[in-house]
């Protein structure tokens, strides 16, 4: 009883207990329940409805008896997912309970079931406002023919009426005094004036939610423009999958241009689109003049917006996560700031030369390059990058290998489809570093027919720092067994044995069959 608070707690956050684990210990003493009980509870996650109905019916008890432990202030987050059938119902009751019984509720993620996504819109969402700082939506639609343009016109004309400081404060005195019913009534959204009320808008409004995760939203052009108007600059992450089955518009790059417009202070922007036209060049641009903050973004980019970047003094990661042409792979502007590069296709030939403008340049990867070669590899070593990873460098050769080992800063290396141009000797000059470069720290290799015994002995004597390494696919006639019991790899080789595939994996992962889902429990 009288050891400190922080001793607890740090016991607690510094050692690897397992759900179980904490059970028992909660179990033990009153005193241990105290501290036990908020990291059991703080994560909730439901796909069926007999799970969560025990959940409500605790909380429930836990406020009406004045139970010694009130379990709704430890929940921290919420996780509902209707996959299951009977799909749970998410419904204005249950947004309610969780509004009166989790004061502490931070991050809320709804999974909304295909018959029931058009009731989404009409949850009381903004119950939870004053709490959440996180919000993932999936399945969520507004797409009735509703006065959302009228709606988006009169907060314009709010804004241009007052200073910038009471911006939010006259948005939202604007919709909560505008015919519509009042979100806490759990009747009123049975009636026929709810079609301009939107939970996702009205919940982002108050400005304390900086993160949202839309996955396979079904919007109009309005709400979206609605919505970026009311996150406003609270947002400072968002990531949407658009869904090309479900959108009720055909270019992306509006909704870029809406963030860029009303979402200045956004630090990640991450959307996929596949299936859709890659976001225009146009509105990249909208997005790097406004968001000046902007960190990370990673969308269907056309490769002519690397002749833009230099527009953003923020940004430090780029994701070209659709096919781009390797011609328009080009830019005679300097940049920093830039230490992330995602190129998920490359078309056609390109030279690579573009690389030489990113000083600062750290991670590099390259996941589908026919034409990647060696003179590719040639072009990437005058770089400073320290991790690098390719996913399809077939053509690649021994010289290859030989060239990114003596890379003076490259220490994280991933090649994940085959290389059969690569030999044994390939293998031993990439471990075979030069003097002043340094000790590999992680290494991934998708084709291992190659690797022999010496690679092995070699990454045990000669690199202290290697923390993790994965080789999928060796020839157990190139390995010594005798000598491989004497390395650090002779439990992952073991286990790699016993595999019909021969992966493996170093420091081998030890699975724990002692852990339990929280949410299976019988009773909390």
């Amino acid at each position: 009883m009288n050891i400190p608070h922080l001793i607890h707690v740090s016991i607690l956050e510094n050692s690897s207990f397992t759900p179980s684990d904490l059970l028992n210990l909660a179990l033990s003493c009153r005193q241990w329940a105290k501290y036990a009980l908020p990291y059991l509870w703080r994560a909730r996650k439901f796909n069926e409805n007999d799970s969560l109905q025990r959940f409500i019916s605790t909380l429930s008890k836990s406020n009406q008896q004045n139970l010694l432990f009130t379990y709704g202030e430890y929940v921290t987050k919420i996780q509902l997912e209707a996959d299951k059938l009977p799909p749970i119902i998410i419904d204005a009751n249950l947004i309610n309970f969780l509004a009166s019984v989790c004061p502490n509720l931070k991050d809320i993620q709804l999974q909304f079931a295909p018959k029931t996504r058009s009731e989404s819109r009409k949850l009381p969402l903004n119950l939870l406002s004053d709490r959440l700082i996180r919000i993932t939506l999936t399945n969520y639609e507004h797409i009735v023919n509703d006065n959302a343009s009228e709606d988006v016109e009169n907060v314009e004309n709010v804004e241009n009426e007052i200073s910038t400081q009471n911006i939010a404060r006259s948005i939202a005195n604007f919709f909560i005094n505008s015919p519509k019913p009042k979100p806490s009534n759990v009747n009123d959204f049975n009636n026929n004036n709810t079609d301009t009320f939107d939970a996702l808008c009205e919940t982002v409004l108050p400005g304390k939610i900086s993160s949202i995760r839309l996955y396979h939203p079904r919007m109009t052009l309005n709400i979206w423009e609605r919505f970026t108007k009311c996150a406003g600059n609270s947002l400072l992450s968002i990531r949407i999958i658009l869904n090309y089955a479900s959108m009720a518009f055909e270019d992306p790059s509006e909704i870029v241009i809406l963030f860029g417009k009303y979402c200045k202070n956004l630090r990640k922007f991450d959307l996929e689109a596949l299936q859709y036209p890659p976001i225009s060049r146009s509105a990249i641009s909208v997005m790097f003049d406004n968001c000046l903050k902007l960190e990370t973004i990673d969308a269907p980019i056309s490769g002519e917006a690397l002749e833009i970047i230099h527009i953003s003094k923020s940004l430090k990661s780029i994701s070209f996560s659709d096919v781009v042409q390797g011609e328009s792979l080009k830019t005679t502007f300097k940049m920093n700031n830039l230490q992330n590069l995602c190129l998920l296709k490359i078309d056609g030939p390109c030279d690579l030369l573009f690389l030489e403008m990113f000083s600062s340049l750290q991670h590099l990867q390259i996941w589908d390059f026919p034409l990647f070669d060696d003179d590719s590899v040639r072009k990437i070593s005058k770089s400073s990058i320290v991790k690098l990873e390719l996913l399809k460098p077939t053509k690649v050769s021994d010289e290859a290998l030989a060239v990114f080992a003596s890379m003076t800063k490259l220490i994280i290396f991933t090649v994940r489809d085959r290389t059969p141009n690569v030999t044994q000797d390939g293998w031993l000059s990439f471990v075979n570093r030069p003097v002043e470069c340094p000790s590999w720290v992680r290494l991934s290799i998708g084709d291992g027919r190659k690797v022999c015994t010496k690679f092995f002995e070699i990454l045990d004597e000669k690199h202290e720092n290697l923390e993790a390494l994965g080789v999928r696919g060796l020839t157990s006639g190139n390995i010594d067994d005798s000598v491989m019991q004497k390395l650090k790899f002779a439990d992952a080789w073991n286990h790699c044995k016993e595999s019909s595939h021969l992966h493996l994996n170093w420091p081998k992962r030890i699975k724990n069959t002692n852990i339990v889902q929280i949410d299976s429990y019988k009773s909390y």
